[in-house]
């Protein structure tokens, strides 16, 4: 375990390189200059060109990157361009509201598809999985920032249930944030629970044709015992691969839904920055990303062996 452990962290050396690379070419490609963002439409020429040796922009690409990279690989993204504070703390203020964002998503999701998954997959062909398909057809179809909308139409507009926008802390003020994080928890959350009832079902329906359900079966067990004890537990493993791919890619729907709700997380920061031509925190929050990625994935390879004992057993094998 341990040998695989750091193999694979040793992966994860050329995989940041490569993406350091990209982000760092594509962002140098996004029209505008940053030193004429920061000073205005009314700046002169001499104090443009100033500014921007002071920002290190008068260097050529390469002497850019290079100084960049050097700072990132001691854990300094630097300072961001437009307030001079550094990035990594202004990261630091806005993870939090990001991660509870993520969290509730999640949860949501895991309390509607878990659920549906297995209703579908024993009402196989039924009512019940029809309806279901139904649902996760068109959670998966709408698109999130039209989710949003309408959900902050219907519940906020219309019946004023809840905030349009905003944002408490859920942890300081657990009831007052909760009323603000519900809608944008559902605009993630819907198509990720989408997504895990349809899994959920495949892989269930496959374990559920197997000879040793049939024997659990043979031996006068319930269904419900079956189905918790025996078959959930083997139908894990797609699902661990799921959630690992949907938990990293929450990144992605975060910053359109955060832009909808007034969310202050990484993802409207990432928003402003594009907008700015702040390279250094848009670098910077691409960078955490992909290692976010990384980690979730790793650690998803990681549970495969305590949910299957099995896996681990055939791991030692092929090392031997």
């Amino acid at each position: 375990m341990t040998q695989y452990l750091v193999r694979r962290l040793l992966q994860f050396i050329p995989v940041l390189a490569l993406t350091s690379l990209v982000a760092f070419a594509l962002i140098r490609l996004i029209p505008g200059d940053p030193a004429t963002v920061m000073l205005g439409p009314t700046a002169k020429p001499e104090q443009i060109t100033a500014l921007r040796a002071e920002m290190g922009l008068d260097q050529s690409i390469p002497q850019q990157y290079l100084v960049w990279l050097g700072r990132i690989a001691t854990g300094n993204f630097g300072k961001s361009f437009i307030n001079d504070f550094p990035v990594s703390q202004l990261i630091l203020r806005r993870l939090p509201a990001t991660l509870e964002l993520a969290l509730a998503a999640l949860v949501v999701a895991l309390l509607i598809g878990v659920p549906f998954g297995v209703i579908a997959s024993i009402w196989r062909g039924r009512w019940p999985d029809h309806l279901i398909t139904l649902f996760s057809s068109l959670a998966m179809g709408i698109p999130d920032f039209w989710l949003g909308v309408l959900l902050v139409l219907l519940f906020a507009l219309r019946l004023n249930w809840l905030p349009s926008s905003g944002y408490t802390s859920i942890v300081q003020e657990p009831l007052n944030g909760l009323r603000f994080i519900i809608l944008p928890s559902l605009t993630l959350g819907l198509y990720i629970s989408a997504v895990f009832a349809r899994f959920i079902k495949a892989s269930l329906v496959e374990v559920m044709s197997q000879d040793y359900i049939r024997t659990a079966r043979s031996k006068g067990l319930s269904e419900r015992r079956v189905i918790l004890r025996h078959a959930f537990k083997n139908a894990m493993i797609p699902m661990v691969t799921v959630f690992a791919l949907q938990l990293g890619g929450l990144l992605g729907g975060v910053v359109i839904t955060e832009s909808i709700f007034d969310w202050p997380g990484l993802g409207r920061l990432l928003i402003t920055s594009i907008q700015k031509r702040d390279y250094s925190i848009v670098q910077a929050s691409i960078m955490i990303a992909v290692l976010f990625y990384l980690v979730i994935n790793l650690a998803a390879d990681l549970s495969y062996g305590l949910i299957d004992p099995r896996l681990r057993y055939r791991a030692s094998r092929n090392r031997v």
